[in-house]
C-alpha cells in the first residue's frame, strides 16, 4: 500500500510515519505553533530553524530586527496584527500614501469595507464577502 503522507510504500495497517487508514492522517491534525500557540493543521506548519511555525509567526520572524519596534509600534497604535503591517506598508506605498492616513482609513466594519470599496473594480467583490 502507498501511503498518502510520505508516498512511501508500506505492509500492514501502519506506515512509519504513523499514517493508518483508520485514523486521521498526522497531515490533517490539530496541533500548537510553537510560538504563539495557535492552533492549526501540522500540514500547514512552517520549517523555522529547529522549529515548525505558523505561517504568521513565520511573517513576523521576516522583519529586520532593526524595524520590529516600528511594526509593533504600528500595530498597537491602529489596532492592527503585526503579521498585517508590512502588507498594510507595501500598499500605503504603492497607493503614495503615508502609512498612518492609510491605516486611519482602513475600513473597520462591513458597512465600512462595502463603502471603501464602493465605485472601484473590487465593489462586487466586497459585497459577496460581507453576505
Amino acid at each position: 500500500m502507498r501511503c498518502p503522507d510520505c508516498n512511501s510504500t508500506f505492509r500492514g495497517k501502519i506506515c512509519a510515519c504513523g499514517y493508518s487508514p483508520n485514523k486521521v492522517s498526522k497531515r490533517e491534525e490539530m496541533i500548537r505553533c510553537n510560538r504563539c500557540s495557535a492552533m492549526t493543521r501540522s500540514k500547514y506548519l512552517k520549517r523555522y530553524g529547529s522549529e515548525e511555525i505558523c505561517g504568521n509567526c513565520l511573517e513576523i520572524a521576516s522583519i529586520p530586527l532593526d524595524e520590529i519596534e516600528y511594526y509593533k509600534g504600528l500595530a498597537n497604535k491602529y489596532g492592527f496584527k503585526l503579521y498585517h503591517i508590512k502588507t498594510h506598508l507595501r500598499a500605503a506605498n504603492f497607493q503614495n500614501k503615508d502609512i498612518g492616513s492609510y491605516l486611519a482609513e482602513m475600513p473597520r466594519t462591513h458597512e465600512a469595507y462595502t463603502d471603501y470599496f464602493k465605485g472601484t473594480g473590487n465593489e462586487e467583490l466586497a459585497r459577496s464577502m460581507v453576505k
